[in-house]
């Protein structure tokens, strides 16, 4: 996890945006700003989402489902850092995360418009 060296975001409709979508992930298409530090964390967002939907699968595992259901729980908390994050305009990446979720944006295709900026 790493805390990106990028001037802080001023605008507060994209800071809310950002934070929304950090938790939220498909929320800021439907709302005012869509900038390019939205749809960053907008993209995070749908990482972590997908790596609960696994955790979720292997916590019905009998006794390490525990484990499991103990590393969904630290996503959820995750998530929540880069809202905050998100909210006082920085940008927090989690490094290994993005870069498979741009490469399966980049596969399916049909998910690119929800993750390209509008403004």
């Amino acid at each position: 996890l790493k805390t990106m060296t990028t001037p802080k975001i001023t605008d507060s409709q994209e800071k809310m945006s950002a934070a929304v979508g950090a938790i939220i992930f498909f929320a800021p298409h439907f709302m005012a700003k869509k900038t390019e530090f939205v749809t960053f964390y907008m993209k995070q967002s749908f990482g972590l989402v997908l790596v609960n939907i696994i955790l979720g699968i292997l916590a019905i595992l009998p006794v390490i489902g525990l484990i499991f259901s103990l590393a969904s729980l630290l996503v959820v908390v995750v998530m929540l850092v880069c809202a905050y994050k998100a909210y006082f305009g920085e940008k927090f990446e989690i490094p290994q995360l993005m870069q498979y979720v741009d490469k399966l944006i980049e596969k399916a295709s049909f998910l690119k418009p929800l993750f390209t900026p509008k403004n």
